[in-house]
């Protein structure tokens, strides 16, 4: 748990891309590279429709907005609901990459994006 949280404060010195970058470029067997490619292909369609949902939410609020609306308690709730269901899909990422690279490996990779 305690690698999980130190690459969740890694990652979040850097950019997102910067994780994927790193870990495509370090040695893993065919195994854990096809296992993480498929943790990183889940977690960028979680991040696309994260942006996507969330440019929706803002269209709408900016229209309320144009319209009139002073209430905003309806768009804060969705970006509430939104960033809490992102929240979740970085936490099962990280976890994933640290079940599948293991605890030795977590450390250099948290390291590589310190570095980095």
């Amino acid at each position: 748990m305690r690698f999980i949280f130190m690459l969740c404060c890694a990652v979040k010195l850097c950019f997102a891309d910067n994780i994927f970058n790193t870990l495509e470029n370090m040695k893993f067997d065919d195994k854990t590279k096809e296992s993480l490619k498929v943790a990183m292909v889940d977690f960028y369609a979680e991040s696309r429709a994260y942006a996507r949902n969330s440019h929706l939410i803002r269209d709408k609020m900016l229209l309320a907005l144009q319209n009139g609306n002073t209430d905003m308690t309806t768009y804060e709730e969705a970006f509430k609901k939104l960033s809490e269901q992102f929240i979740q899909s970085e936490i099962t990422f990280y976890r994933a990459v640290v079940e599948i690279i293991g605890s030795e490996r977590t450390g250099h990779l948290i390291e590589h994006l310190r570095n980095n």
